[in-house]
């Protein structure tokens, strides 16, 4: 897989007789996620995260849209990773948590499709039989722990076109500018200020106007 999505190295699809005697093993540990200062996040997420994280929304190169939760202010920094892999936070976001799994879409005859992928480089995944909890059962069949995590995946990706679609909808009836703090990161015992937010834009429906100004309620603190 090109283009290999934050935190993972080596991408392929979930595979029965591949993957049957995988085990994970549970683990407390976000090392792996420890030099990103910076994190997408859900528009569902907002609520929740706000309390932890800084919320700003970036544009990528073709002038989308998206929110992020900024995790540290240099680079290579996350503030919420201490040096044993803890997360020093409530909030874990969704993006991290369904780590060291991923959907992978492709496209055929105009529809997408989504697979089920791994990153076969994690840690956590085990062969020896003995440690961990196993991917598949001695029939072959999904165990409670996978069929979890694929849930979560599914559940994700439908938040994820939610948030895209609403980011598409409005990357040309918004507008930059510079304002209040919109979080504190209680965990870096610091304030952090946010350069900028998302604002309703002079032009934009109505309708759009009240989307992005409850957008920016919910992400502002008094």
């Amino acid at each position: 897989m090109s283009n290999l999505p934050l935190f993972y190295q080596n991408v392929v699809p979930l595979n029965r007789e591949k993957h049957g005697d995988w085990r994970i093993e549970p683990t407390n540990s976000y090392a792996f996620a420890a030099k990103t200062n910076s994190i997408y996040i859900a528009a569902v997420e907002f609520s929740r995260a706000v309390r932890e994280y800084p919320i700003v929304f970036g544009k990528g190169t073709e002038g989308n849209v998206f929110p992020v939760a900024l995790l540290g202010l240099k680079n290579n920094q996350n503030v919420f990773v201490d040096g044993k892999g803890n997360w020093r936070a409530d909030y874990i976001p969704a993006y991290v948590r369904r780590y060291p799994f991923i959907l992978a879409e492709t496209s055929q005859n105009g529809e997408s499709t989504f697979t089920v992928c791994l990153d076969e480089d994690y840690s956590g995944f085990t062969q020896d039989g003995k440690k961990g909890q196993p991917l598949f059962d001695s029939n072959g069949e999904q165990t409670d722990l996978l069929r979890h995590s694929m849930d979560f995946l599914k559940e994700y990706q439908g938040h994820i076109q939610i948030t895209t679609a609403f980011s598409r909808s409005s990357r040309n009836s918004i507008y930059w500018k510079r304002c209040a703090p919109i979080s504190r990161c209680r965990e870096a015992r610091n304030r952090h200020w946010a350069d900028s937010c998302v604002s309703a834009a002079a032009g934009s429906s109505s309708l759009m106007q009240k989307n992005c100004q409850n957008w920016c309620r919910r992400i502002t603190w008094s």
